[in-house]
C-alpha cells in the first residue's frame, strides 16, 4: 500500500471516528473500513433463491420514496452535545 493511500486511510478512519462520537447518526458510516479493508469489488453471481423465499410483494420507486423521511439538511440538534441540552 502506497505511502499516500495509507494517509488517506487513516484520514477517513479519524473522520469516521470523530463522526461516530459527536452524531446522533453519523454522516459517515463504517463503509469506511470496508474500504480501507479493499473490499470493493462486487461478489460472484450466486443462485437465485428457492420459489417460497422468492419475494411476493413488488414495490414501485414511488411506494419507496413515500416511506422514507423528507429529505432534511443538517441540523445543530444532530449533535450529541446539542441532542442532550
Amino acid at each position: 500500500m502506497a505511502l499516500t493511500q495509507k494517509c488517506l486511510v487513516l484520514a477517513g478512519i479519524a473522520l469516521v471516528w470523530i463522526a461516530e462520537n459527536m452524531m446522533e447518526i453519523p454522516l459517515v458510516s463504517k463503509q469506511e473500513r470496508i474500504f480501507s479493508e479493499g473490499i470493493v469489488e462486487p461478489g460472484t453471481v450466486c443462485d437465485s433463491f428457492p420459489a417460497e423465499l422468492q419475494p411476493t410483494t413488488g414495490f414501485t420507486t414511488d411506494q419507496i420514496r413515500r416511506g422514507l423521511p423528507k429529505p432534511d439538511g443538517f441540523k445543530c440538534a444532530e449533535l450529541r452535545f446539542c441532542a442532550r441540552v
